[in-house]
């Protein structure tokens, strides 16, 4: 087997890995809530957040899609994805010659491109499948509210199913509010999260009616 053989087999490898990564799959929940918010239970039954890996990888994970809610990807992608690509572009520029050289630096370069491009990807999937349901869920929580409930109530009651994108997000920031948090610095989150003026409009009617003590369901 000659090198250049070799390097062929290998970015078709890199390329095969990268695909069948990058193959849309079912969310499942929001790989359940991700990881109910990454928080679990300790001796005394308390809920504390944990930390399933102190590594780099781990770390790369949430900034690229927990950040985004996003259910994150295999530490077998995230990492292994530009190691085969590097491994790739290697032996392209240890061949050298005729320009192979610097091809095989684009190829180093091509992993991590790879996987920023898949977390741009499916955020901005999400933001737009986020931006579509979220007028009718707010209708649905006005007539809630018309029948009594709070905006908190009829939050929690009718993301609870976490059935689309809209209701996994307020699912998400109802855990948020249940440790600690206010509804505003969750909302918040939320339209920072998917990039949401619409939300930023309800955290502002928010707070101005909790000021006032005026009714929200109007607005």
């Amino acid at each position: 087997m000659t090198l250049n053989t070799l390097a062929l087999l290998l970015i078709v490898a890199a390329g095969i890995a990268a695909s069948v990564y990058l193959i849309p799959r079912r969310n499942k929940g929001l790989q359940r809530l991700l990881v109910a918010g990454k928080k679990t239970e300790d001796a005394g039954g308390r809920s504390v957040e944990t930390d399933d890996a102190d590594s780099w990888i781990s770390a790369l994970r949430d900034r690229l899609y927990f950040s985004k809610g996003i259910s994150p990807r295999p530490p077998a992608f995230v990492a292994g994805v530009p190691v085969l690509f590097a491994l790739a572009g290697f032996v392209m520029v240890l061949l050298g010659g005729e320009g192979l050289g610097a091809v095989g630096v684009l190829v180093i370069l091509l992993g991590p491109t790879v996987v920023y491009l898949d977390s741009s990807r499916r955020s901005q999937t999400r933001r737009k499948a986020f931006a579509e349901d979220l007028p009718q869920f707010l209708l649905t929580v006005a007539s809630a509210m018309s029948a009594g409930l709070t905006l908190e109530q009829a939050l929690r009651e009718l993301s609870a199913g976490a059935s689309n994108v809209v209701e996994e997000e307020f699912t998400r920031a109802m855990q948020g509010i249940s440790l600690g948090e206010t509804l505003e610095a969750a909302l918040a989150e939320m339209a920072e999260r998917m990039n949401s003026p619409e939300l930023l409009t309800l955290r502002q009617a928010t707070t101005i009616g909790r000021e006032t003590g005026s009714s929200l369901t109007p607005i």
